[in-house]
């Protein structure tokens, strides 16, 4: 696999990771042979902790790849990493942020649109590097949200309505006496009642959740056209 190559081309004893690559560059003193700004933005996105403050202090080394023949084609993947390391610091900080304050601290970076924004956030999701949830009808991001898959939600639907079918089921084989239908409707009531209260979370995730795809997917469609 790829990580079995990179560990026959560096010479590496076992797969290498990602902390260990960064070891030995600083190590080995790659760092002095490189732009200043290059060794800033390593520091800014390695060491240092400075959500608010990150974009301002990597402009430098942004506009030094964007502009430099020999980077410029990592000016791209530099903006997509700029942005998940900025939601991975925000996230130890808040459980709630505005999107709209999410695109002002993001809007250094000219190149990205809302919608590439929120198609990175996605992307991070899904590749599990984020864990969050765009709420568009409260315009808000929530954290550190364990996702869901839409497997897990069909799940609980199904499981659901085994629940129903089973209720029905036993509500036909009651005697049709008065008293007995009252009372099986009634115990049906209390049912539902219960069944609702416990699930009212998971259906307002579940409807979130759509309301998400639904939004990204014709976001995604624009974005094709």
């Amino acid at each position: 696999d790829r990580k079995s190559q990179m560990a026959v081309l560096f010479d590496f004893q076992s797969n290498p990771s990602r902390q260990s690559l960064l070891s030995d560059i600083v190590t080995k003193g790659v760092l002095s042979d490189v732009y200043p700004e290059l060794v800033s933005l390593y520091e800014c996105l390695e060491v240092k902790f400075q959500p608010l403050n990150l974009i301002k202090n990597i402009l430098a080394a942004v506009e030094l790849v964007s502009s430099t023949t020999s980077l410029s084609p990592y000016a791209g993947p530099l903006q997509r990493i700029i942005v998940l390391k900025v939601m991975q610091q925000l996230a130890k900080v808040y459980n709630t942020v505005k999107l709209d304050f999410v695109y002002k601290l993001l809007a250094p970076l000219r190149n990205l649109s809302p919608n590439q924004i929120e198609r990175i956030l996605i992307e991070g999701v899904t590749s599990k590097q984020l864990q969050l949830r765009i709420n568009h009808s409260l315009v808000c991001i929530y954290f550190n949200v364990a996702s869901n898959s839409p497997s897990a939600a069909d799940m609980q639907v199904a499981q659901f309505g085994s629940a129903v079918s089973a209720i029905s089921t036993q509500i036909e084989t009651l005697t049709t006496t008065a008293e007995k239908v009252a009372e099986a409707r009634e115990k049906r009531l209390q049912y539902f009642a219960t069944i609702l209260e416990a699930s009212d979370e998971e259906y307002s995730q579940c409807v979130e959740r759509k309301m998400l795809i639904e939004r990204n997917k014709e976001n995604l469609e624009k974005n094709l056209l």
